[in-house]
């Protein structure tokens, strides 16, 4: 065998390598991705079901409408200040004169509404995460690390990343006023298919969400279980 011919099979040895590592590197990475949005749904999946159970209890106690209240509040909330910022981002004088005049014509629905959207996230914190991070758990990694090792990564919710929480339960409602257990996740993944960005505008981050919503089990209301 000549020398240059020797040098060939090197060259084409080492091109066959590179290309299938980077075949292997991109279905690794697709199963990573696959895995985590898998493991985060089953997780959503059990959470909802177990508080469609507690759910039941405060439809029995007559905490059900109270709840709706909120949640409505809460949604008004969450509307309004995305009106807001499409006003300010458009430069909308009108609709900003126009937003002002309906806060001091009812300033306490506001200020309700500023407060059920408040308690509406402590219940997240307080309630929804606990459940979600029990069902997040995998043998002896816990929520946190199962995220960080699947290369979830905040950015997705304010008040999720001021407290230091990858995932966040914005939109989220223990009993919505329709009366339903809804639950809304939302996280980002970075992550690269090869050695190239799968989201390449978003430099290799995948913006994720997902959502579950049941009724109130045991005798409740709402629209049934969907996913």
């Amino acid at each position: 065998m000549r020398k240059d011919e020797r040098g060939s099979i090197i060259v084409e040895t080492l091109v066959s390598f590179i290309v299938f590592a980077f075949l292997m590197w991109s279905i690794l990475t697709m199963i990573n991705v696959t895995a985590l949005k898998a493991r985060v749904h089953y997780a959503l999946t059990q959470t909802a079901i177990e508080l469609s159970l507690y759910g039941h209890v405060a439809h029995v106690t007559g905490l059900s409408p109270h709840m709706q209240t909120m949640a409505a509040g809460a949604q008004a909330t969450d509307e309004m200040f995305a009106n807001l910022n499409t006003m300010i981002s458009t430069l909308d004088i009108q609709g900003g004169v126009g937003f002002v005049e309906d806060v001091i014509d009812d300033p306490v629905t506001f200020l309700m509404n500023f407060v059920y959207s408040g308690l509406t996230i402590a219940s997240h914190e307080a309630i929804i995460r606990p459940i979600f991070n029990k069902y997040m758990r995998l043998f002896d990694q816990n929520a946190a690390t199962f995220l960080e090792n699947n290369r979830a990564t905040d950015g997705s919710g304010l008040v999720a990343g001021f407290l230091g929480n990858v995932i966040a339960f914005d939109g989220s409602h223990l009993i919505t006023p329709e009366g339903d257990i809804l639950i809304i996740a939302t996280y980002n993944i970075d992550f690269t298919f090869g050695f190239l960005p799968l989201v390449p505008e978003r430099f290799g981050t995948i913006e994720v969400t997902q959502s579950v919503k049941t009724r109130v089990w045991l005798g409740g209301y709402g629209d049934g279980f969907n996913r």
